[in-house]
């Protein structure tokens, strides 16, 4: 939550579904604001006033500010002023995603992943991205909360990766809290090379092969490659030959790290030195035209005057010519 003092926003607060839909500690907060205008700047301030943990302050504070009936000093000015504008001009995205929240009591949720990843609160666009993940894929409050404290574990617990590995999940049909805690031990079990295996290449059902992850170890731990270089290499596979192949993908790995790339940069650009070269050397393997064309016959050979062909033919006709004394009686 930013730094900032905050007020109740000056009429309209009874116009407010979100007022009459809010639970005791999130009403207790809106009343702690309204006694004390523009004297809290912090969560934890907040929290004393109404006697709730700072979580549930800022999971209150956050759901006020979506609706507007609080807002932060130097929104408006710090007179009681009458809004320029109407509560129904109000974004309406935001009205949207504050009655997902309070429709799946997601509040509370959202300020627990906040302090995991060490923030006041999370932020709109984070409110609105996860929300509405929520809500798409059904996903209950436990199964958001394993999957955060799974990725908090692993030290890459953010928004952006909560809402990658929860679409990754929802593709390999792991759809329910007990199926991904089933998931997430085997994962453990087998350890984080695995994990890692499945997440690029989207195999998150079925046994691996032992040469799968050897490949994998190679690429990754050997030759030091990221994911973003291994994805590459599998497009380049898929267009060469419709299907992906390790030891085809071993093959363009290898040689880019023995031309000395790091990057995806360096392997996007060794790739195409390779492929000219290739072309290259094709092309001067390539025989020339005139060459390919059908030689004709070798003429009879002669030895001096003398040719074979006539000889036998006149060998042929002595042969017919001579007659036994038998013959002539």
């Amino acid at each position: 939550m930013e730094h900032r003092r905050l007020k109740i926003r000056s009429g309209g607060v009874l116009d407010s579904e979100a007022f009459f839909e809010a639970s005791r500690e999130e009403l207790r907060v809106l009343v702690a604001i309204m006694q004390n205008p523009l004297k809290f700047s912090s969560g934890e301030e907040i929290a004393e006033a109404a006697r709730v943990s700072r979580a549930r302050a800022q999971a209150a504070v956050t759901l006020f500010l979506e609706e507007g009936l609080i807002v932060r000093e130097g929104d408006v000015t710090l007179e009681f002023e009458p809004r320029e504008r109407d509560i129904a001009l109000i974004d309406r995205r935001a009205g949207e995603i504050a009655e997902i929240i309070r429709k799946k009591n997601l509040a509370g949720l959202f300020a627990d992943i906040a302090e995991m990843m060490g923030d006041e609160s999370l932020g709109r666009d984070e409110t609105e991205k996860l929300a509405s993940l929520i809500r798409d894929l059904v996903l209950t409050e436990e199964y958001v909360m394993i999957l955060a404290q799974y990725l908090k574990s692993r030290d890459k617990l953010s928004v952006k990766n909560l809402l990658a590995e929860a679409d990754k999940l929802d593709r390999a049909d792991i759809h329910t809290a007990e199926r991904l805690e089933e998931y997430i031990n085997g994962m453990e079990a087998s350890g984080s090379l695995e994990w890692e295996f499945r997440s690029t290449f989207k195999k998150y059902v079925g046994k691996l092969a032992k040469c799968e992850l050897d490949y994998f170890r190679k690429w990754t731990e050997t030759y030091g490659f990221s994911r973003d270089v291994i994805l590459f290499a599998l497009d380049m596979n898929v267009l060469s030959k419709t299907s992906y192949s390790y030891p085809y993908m071993d093959t363009l790995l290898t040689s880019w790290h023995e031309s000395g790339c790091r990057t995806l940069e360096d392997c996007e650009r060794q790739h195409g030195i390779n492929r000219e070269r290739i072309a290259a050397e094709i092309k001067s393997k390539e025989i020339p035209r005139e060459k390919k064309e059908k030689k004709s016959a070798a003429p009879t050979p002669r030895f001096g005057n003398f040719d074979p062909n006539e000889a036998l033919e006149r060998a042929i006709a002595k042969s017919f010519a001579k007659v036994s004394p038998d013959d002539e009686k």
